[in-house]
């Protein structure tokens, strides 16, 4: 072949390459599309400290309480510590497949447990909100599924985890 054959196949290939390059990215930028976006919904599971970070400060401890994020806390360390567990088990030489499954059987009615107490932390916390700061909340939750963080620093009091 000529070289300047060779020097079209080239232009055609990196044409299409950056065609293709600027069409992902256009893609990424717009979104998911609107059918996949509706039934993405909301994101009980971002952590309520995270959902309400909205709210001021004064107005975030009126709504949560005090036991709720206590009671989370709690509930999110024993499914940690059966996760640490899992792991050292699954470490050990003498794999035991009867401890493991039992260990796993434990994990899941923490992860239960725990989820059952944040969702009633949520049904909580959002009859107390008003509807403008309940639609606010949502919106927090549809952001979580996106992958993004919240702009205001993680803070250990209240729910601040998750």
């Amino acid at each position: 072949m000529t070289k300047a054959r060779w020097l079209l196949i080239a232009l055609g290939v990196s044409l299409a390459l950056n065609l293709a390059l600027v069409g992902f990215l256009a893609g990424r930028a717009a979104g998911p599309p609107p059918f996949f976006r509706a039934a993405i919904g909301v994101d009980p599971t971002v952590g309520l400290g995270r959902m309400l970070r909205f709210l001021p400060d004064e107005r975030r401890r009126e709504v949560l309480g005090r036991e709720a994020p206590r009671r989370i806390r709690e509930s999110l360390a024993a499914v940690r510590e059966t996760q640490r567990a899992l792991d050292r088990q699954l470490r050990e030489d003498d794999f035991d497949a009867a401890v493991v499954a039992a260990t796993l059987q434990t994990f899941r009615e923490r992860f239960a447990e725990s989820q059952a107490r944040s969702h009633a932390a949520l049904v909580a916390a959002a009859g107390q909100l008003t509807p403008a700061e309940r639609a606010q909340l949502v919106a927090q939750m549809r952001r979580g599924t996106k992958g993004r963080r919240s702009e205001r620093p993680r803070r250990r009091e209240g729910l601040g985890e998750s």
